[in-house]
């Protein structure tokens, strides 16, 4: 797992004009925390491919749900409705990011380390939002055990880092 989080390893990069136009999403948005971790996340379903939610002030914000469809893990209605109910449980993934110990730019969880009968087949990579004023918030994205890490840890922390950019100065 720690190969999954070295930047050395994920040499896949953000396309720079699409990089370009969501940072410039997030910094326009910046006075409106909603608008802003909508922006947030909707950049990072469409840079990962997968599923991306995030929890600000107890609300929780989704994007790219449909994309669950497109796993052959989540293709089975009794499973997606179950992964879906805890997807919506802002309680659940609470619990789910609470498992975060240490200093991390990134925390995975694969399967049965989620804890969660209905994602076993299912994988979280998450990163605690550094905003002004703001205690434990998180961004994510959901996907299937197998998902593209090399694809998603770098996006994960390229809109990690330009929230916080976006916000610093507030």
């Amino acid at each position: 797992r720690d190969k999954l989080t070295n930047d050395k390893n994920n040499n896949e990069e953000i396309n720079s004009v699409k990089g370009a136009e969501a940072r410039e999403r997030l910094f326009s948005s910046k006075f409106s925390l909603e608008k802003l971790m909508k922006e947030a996340i909707s950049a990072l379903s469409d840079f990962s491919g997968y599923t991306t939610l995030c929890i600000v002030n107890g609300n929780l914000f989704h994007s790219g749900i449909s994309k669950l469809l497109d796993h052959v893990e989540f293709k089975d209605l009794e499973k997606l409705h179950k992964l879906l109910f805890v997807l919506e449980d802002i309680h659940m993934m609470s619990k789910i990011f609470s498992k975060a110990k240490g200093e991390s730019d990134v925390y995975i969880f694969i399967g049965e380390e989620l804890g969660i009968e209905s994602m076993k087949e299912a994988a979280v990579a998450f990163s605690r939002i550094r905003i002004h004023g703001i205690e434990d918030a998180y961004i994510c994205v959901v996907g299937p055990a197998r998902m593209t890490y090399s694809k998603v840890l770098p996006a994960l922390k390229y809109i990690e880092k330009n929230l916080y950019d976006a916000t610093k100065g507030i």
